[in-house]
């Protein structure tokens, strides 16, 4: 509350951490964290590891569109992907074919980001892009 008045607060992008602290006095305000978050994280594959974008998604991510999108081989995230022991990960096109070399053994083997085991059960059908530029989508509740 501001001199008696709700607040009204608009959240996006790199404006969330700010407005978590700034929200912090202000009880009436609920916060409700995104479906989506997209970082630059560092993917490790065998011994080469990089900085790429990383998508971390709802299970209604892929699904809830009028156009559903599906994946150029192996799956999207099913409901056992969510909150399961480990995470599991879709590579984008574009990254599969530049990191992977367009191996379709990829599915099922496992990458490094930052320091956890993600296994990889698909990848994204080309020109699949969201948010631009997107290598890693992993699964999250």
């Amino acid at each position: 509350m501001i001199d008696g008045r709700a607040a009204r607060l608009s959240v996006s992008g790199l404006a969330l951490a700010a407005c978590v602290v700034a929200c912090e006095a202000a009880p009436e305000f609920q916060f409700n964290p995104p479906a989506h978050t997209f970082t630059a994280e560092s993917v490790r594959v065998n011994d080469s590891a990089t900085n790429v974008l990383i998508a971390r998604v709802d299970s209604a991510f892929f699904t809830s569109s009028a156009a559903p999108l599906h994946p150029y081989l192996g799956r999207v995230f099913v409901a056992t992907d969510y909150g399961a022991s480990g995470e599991v990960g879709i590579l984008s096109n574009a990254y599969w074919m530049e990191r992977f070399g367009s191996d379709p053994a990829v599915i099922g083997s496992t990458v490094q980001v930052d320091s956890t085991a993600v296994t990889i059960v698909g990848v994204m059908a080309p020109g699949v892009d969201q948010p631009p530029g997107v290598a890693l989508w992993i699964a999250r509740d």
